[in-house]
C-alpha cells in the first residue's frame, strides 16, 4: 500500500501562503547590524595593519590568532614580542580565555594568516608566513589538541616570498592542506607568482609534499581553498586565487592535489590593473560562490577595487557569471565570505586609507544575484577575518584603528525577529 505522508499533499490555499512567506522573507529581510564585544581580545599591539584570523567551536567559542608587528622603523630586527598568538576563548563572547604563543620573533601584515580546526577533536591549525629575514618562508603550526597544549611548528622553507598568502583547510581525512602564493624572486626584476601547495602527511603533519600547481601566468595570491566532500562528489580540492589576469579556480584532480586543471573564471577587462584576494565557499547545491577584489589605477588616485562575485556553473567552477556586489570604488583591502545557516553568504571586505572602514554584504537569496551593504564599522585597520556561528550571527574579528587591540563583532538579523528560507530550493 503506498505510505502517505503529511507533507505528500498542499492545498492550494497553503501552497500559496508558503510562496508569499517565501516571497515576504527575500524581500523583507531587514539589514544585518554589528555589535562589537566588549573585551579585548588582546591588548597592547603595536598598528600598523597586522592580520587577526578567527574560527568557531561546535559551541560559538571563538578560536582567534593574531599578529604584533616588529617596531616601525625596524625592518630587519624582529624582537621576540613581534611574534604570532593563539588566543582560546572560553566562552562566545570571549570574556575569558588562554593566549599561547606561537612563534616569536615572527610576523606578518594583510593576509598571511590562515586558521581552521580539526572536526574530530577541535585542535587548531594555522598557515601563515614568516617575513624575519633569518628563516623566512610558510609556515604550518599543528596544535596537539583543542587547548593546544602542545603544538609542532613545520617550516616548509627557508627562502623569501614562498608563501607570502597562504590558505590552510582540512580534506576529509584531517590532513592540513595548505595552498599558497609563490612569489619567489627569479633574476633581478621578475618574480614566479605561482600557485603552490603542501599537503600533509597525516593530521600532525610530520612530512609533508610541496609542490607547484600552476605555474603558467602570475597568479597564485591570496587562495580559498573548499573540499568536494559528500555523496556524489570526490573528496577534492578546489582553490580560487588571484592574479594580474583576473581570478581563477584551480580544480585538483585528487586528494593530493598531485595534478589538476586551472579554470579562469573572470578576465581581467580593460582599465583594470589585476585582482587581488579570493575567497571560496560552496553553497548547499555543491557549487561554489567566489568573491574577489578587481582593482583599477586612476592617474590621479590611489589604486581602488570593486568587490566582485563569482557564481560558478558547476561544481568544479569551469566558468561563472560575475557581478559587482559594490559599485563603489574603495582602496579595498580583503574579502572573506561565509554561508550561514539558511544557505545565503555574507561578504565582508575592508578599506584602507579613507573611510577606513569593514563593510559588510547580505545576499538576499543562496546564488546572491542580489543583495545589500548591509551595515559598516567605521574606523578599523586593514586586517580582518569571518566565521559563521550556527545561529547566523557572523563573527567579525577586526582591529579598530589606532587602537593596538583586537575585537570581535556579532553580526546579524534583530534578535526578536525570524527570517528563513525554508521554501527555497536547495
Amino acid at each position: 500500500m503506498e505510505r502517505i505522508g503529511i507533507r505528500s499533499w498542499q492545498s492550494p490555499f497553503v501552497a500559496t501562503a508558503a510562496l508569499l512567506l517565501s516571497c515576504a522573507a527575500v524581500a523583507a529581510e531587514p539589514p544585518f547590524a554589528c555589535r562589537v564585544g566588549t573585551p579585548d581580545i588582546a591588548t597592547g599591539l603595536r598598528t600598523g595593519g597586522a592580520n587577526e584570523v578567527v574560527a568557531l567551536r561546535p559551541n560559538g567559542n571563538p578560536v582567534v590568532a593574531y599578529y604584533n608587528l616588529p617596531p616601525p622603523g625596524t625592518p630587519q630586527t624582529y624582537p621576540p614580542d613581534a611574534a604570532l598568538y593563539l588566543r582560546l576563548c572560553s566562552d562566545a563572547e570571549c570574556t575569558t580565555g588562554t593566549t599561547h604563543t606561537i612563534e616569536t620573533s615572527t610576523a606578518a601584515a594583510s593576509v598571511d594568516l590562515s586558521i581552521a580546526l580539526r572536526p574530530g577533536d577541535g585542535a587548531p591549525v594555522l598557515s601563515y608566513y614568516s617575513r624575519n629575514p633569518a628563516s623566512p618562508g610558510v609556515r604550518i603550526y599543528v596544535c596537539a589538541d583543542a587547548a593546544c597544549s602542545s603544538g609542532a611548528l613545520r617550516m616548509q622553507t627557508n627562502e623569501p616570498e614562498y608563501g607570502i598568502t597562504t590558505s590552510v583547510s582540512l580534506s576529509p581525512e584531517e590532513r592540513p592542506f595548505v595552498a599558497f602564493g609563490d612569489r619567489r624572486p627569479e633574476g633581478a626584476v621578475s618574480r614566479r607568482d605561482d600557485l603552490a601547495a603542501c599537503r600533509c602527511a597525516d593530521a600532525m603533519c610530520t612530512s609533508t609534499v610541496c609542490r607547484t600547481l600552476d605555474g603558467v601566468g602570475a597568479k597564485g595570491l591570496y587562495p580559498s581553498t573548499v573540499w568536494r566532500t559528500g555523496p556524489g562528489t570526490d573528496d577534492t580540492a578546489l582553490i580560487s586565487h588571484v592574479g594580474y589576469d583576473g581570478a581563477f579556480v584551480y580544480q585538483c584532480a585528487n586528494s593530493d592535489c598531485s595534478a589538476g586543471l586551472d579554470h579562469p573564471v573572470h578576465t581581467t577587462p580593460a582599465g583594470a590593473t589585476g585582482a587581488s584576494y579570493s575567497a571560496m565557499v560552496r553553497r548547499m547545491n555543491g557549487l561554489p560562490l567566489v568573491v574577489y577584489g578587481l582593482f583599477y589605477n586612476p592617474p590621479s588616485a590611489p589604486q581602488y577595487g570593486l568587490p566582485i562575485l563569482i557564481d560558478c556553473v558547476d561544481a568544479n567552477c569551469t566558468a561563472g557569471a560575475s557581478r559587482t556586489l559594490d559599485a563603489t570604488e574603495r582602496d579595498l583591502r580583503l574579502v572573506r565570505m561565509a554561508l550561514r545557516p539558511n544557505g545565503r553568504a555574507v561578504a565582508t571586505w575592508g578599506e584602507t586609507g579613507g573611510a577606513a572602514s569593514l563593510y559588510l554584504y547580505q545576499c538576499a537569496n543562496r546564488d546572491c544575484t542580489t543583495g545589500r551593504v548591509a551595515t559598516t564599522l567605521p574606523n578599523v585597520e586593514v586586517g580582518h577575518d569571518l566565521a559563521m556561528r550556527g545561529d547566523g550571527v557572523a563573527v567579525v574579528a577586526f582591529r579598530p584603528l589606532s587602537s593596538g587591540t583586537v575585537k570581535l563583532a556579532y553580526c546579524g538579523l534583530p534578535g526578536d525577529l525570524i527570517f528563513t528560507d525554508d521554501f527555497e530550493a536547495p
